[in-house]
């Protein structure tokens, strides 16, 4: 049986799917391209407080891109 899509106060799902789709797309592949926003520690390591590339943001992309 075809599902009906869904409308709430104008929007359906589908669009706010490829919205939240394009949201996380952009945050797991932003990018520091001047180096702005690395923080190096005291123990020598150097940290990327602008970059959202992390394994649960990993699954979410991975989840967005398969399931949406």
């Amino acid at each position: 049986m075809p599902q009906t899509p869904v409308t709430v106060h104008g929007l359906q799902s589908k669009d706010i799917r490829e919205k939240v789709t394009l949201l996380i797309d952009n945050l797991v592949n932003i990018k520091d391209e001047t180096g702005e926003f690395l923080m190096p520690l005291a123990d020598g390591r150097i940290i990327d407080t602008k970059g959202w590339r992390d394994w649960e943001y990993e699954i979410i992309h991975h989840f967005a891109q398969n399931h949406v």
